[in-house]
This record gives structure tokens, sequence and C-alpha cells, in this order.
């Protein structure tokens, strides 16, 4: 006799297999920064909404600029303020690029 799952079951697997598939950097399906950076901006934009996981935002000049994480690299979109266009989309692995982020990060004084 074999069982049926209850409804709902295999969206919850689907959710779960795909939510592994992520945190071991495989939601990119393989792309790499050079496939990411030579598609269109509409293409990376569309990428990393599906893809990519939001880690922060900066401001410069006009702009906010948010970080996404895809795989083995990291996205920037540079939305206009007034407005909230995309501007801008760019991949990155230097880590050097995201210095500008750490102003951001707040860690508790341990010291005792």
């Amino acid at each position: 006799m074999v069982k049926q799952r209850p409804p709902g079951i295999t969206e919850f697997i689907f959710s779960y297999e795909m939510a592994v598939l992520f945190i071991s950097g495989l939601s990119n399906y393989g792309m790499t920064l050079y496939d990411f950076n030579r598609g269109t901006q509409e293409d990376r934009l569309a990428w990393t909404w599906q893809y990519g996981a939001y880690l922060s935002y900066r401001y410069q000049v006009g702009h906010r600029i948010a970080l996404y994480h895809i795989g083995e690299f990291f996205v920037e979109v540079y939305f206009q303020v007034q407005g909230n266009e995309v501007d801008y989309v760019r991949g990155f692995q230097n880590l050097e690029l995201l210095a500008p982020y750490l102003a951001k990060v707040k860690l508790p004084d341990v010291s005792r």
C-alpha cells in the first residue's frame, strides 16, 4: 500500500530543497560572475531578484545601493533616490568593494 502525501507537503519539500541549494551556494545554478556580467542589465536585475539574497544597503550621491549575494559573488543594484528607478546593476567578487557596507555593521562592546 502506497501512502499519499497530504496536500501541501510537496510544496514544503520543494521549498526546503531550494533553501538547501541556496545555502550551499548553488542557487545561481552554476552561473559564474562572468556569465552574470555578460547579461543585459534587465537580465542581471531579474537574476538578482530571482537568486539573490539581500544583505544590506548604502547611500551614494543620488543613489541607494542595495547589496545582494548570489553563489560565489555579490551584486550591487543602484537605485535613483528620486523615483526609485534602477540605474545600474553590477556583480563583483572583490571583497574590498564590501568596505562601504562595514560602517553599517554594529558589534556589541565585549571589552570588560
